[in-house]
């Protein structure tokens, strides 16, 4: 769909800047995306991550950890082979600090994608959260 791919691709370029007003209108713009194509996974894993940001950085709370897991679950649930549909659900587990959670799914990712350099970055900052230094340092190194 012409236009859902015209609104993801608006989306991204909000998303990217990782401010968080830019963040909402990210977020509108994912939905838009996948409302128009509910079967265009790359939305999905975008809204996924867009949205565990805003909780994880920028106070979203509990809707943005919402929409974070339901996105994730639909990556999931059209895309169970790609390693983004992982990272997806990653993030929503880390937006909810579920860190064993989150790290097993970024390790699914890398396992299916050995050079997915988000995957190592979360996987990171997931250990770096839990304080296991030396295991963030080799992710993050992997990430680079």
């Amino acid at each position: 769909n012409a236009k859902a791919y015209e609104y993801f691709l608006r989306g991204r370029g909000y998303a990217i800047t990782r401010i968080s007003q830019e963040h909402d209108r990210a977020i509108t713009l994912f939905k838009r995306a996948v409302e128009l194509d509910p079967g265009f996974v790359r939305a999905w894993i975008e809204l996924a991550d867009v949205s565990a940001s805003q909780a994880l950085f920028h106070g979203g709370g509990d809707e943005a950890r919402k929409i974070a897991e339901e996105a994730a679950n639909q990556a999931m649930s059209l895309a169970p082979e790609r390693a983004g549909s992982y990272l997806a659900r990653g993030l929503s587990h880390l937006a909810k600090l579920e860190y064993s959670e989150a790290e097993r799914d970024f390790l699914k990712a890398i396992e299916i994608n050995t050079g997915h350099h988000g995957a190592y970055h979360n996987a990171g900052r997931t250990a770096h959260l839990q304080g296991r230094l030396n295991q963030a340092c080799i992710y993050f190194a992997k990430a680079t």
